[in-house]
């Protein structure tokens, strides 16, 4: 993080430390084999969310945005910093 966006991580617990674990522990569960009801039939990707037993898609959902933030926080904090640092 430090060499890459300019930010070093004090805590344990740090925010973006936290979404990164978050994701990893949620990739763990997904690599399971047979823990995901659509990664073994593919047709019930395109049954709605609702359905009983469709919780594979809530967990997609999270997984997708927890990638993003782990992706766009460090960049929207080094470019503040930039901008800050730019505007004497």
């Amino acid at each position: 993080m430090s060499l890459a966006y300019g930010y070093d991580i004090k805590e344990y617990n740090d925010v973006f430390l936290g979404a990164a674990k978050e994701l990893g522990q949620l990739f763990n569960t997904a690599l399971f084999p047979g823990a995901l009801l659509g990664s073994s039939l593919p047709i019930f990707w395109s049954l709605p969310e609702w359905l009983p037993g469709m919780g594979f898609k809530r967990l997609a959902r999270k997984g997708r945005e927890l990638g993003e933030q782990v992706i766009r926080r460090p960049l929207a904090f080094m470019k503040e910093t930039i901008v800050r640092d730019l505007n004497f």
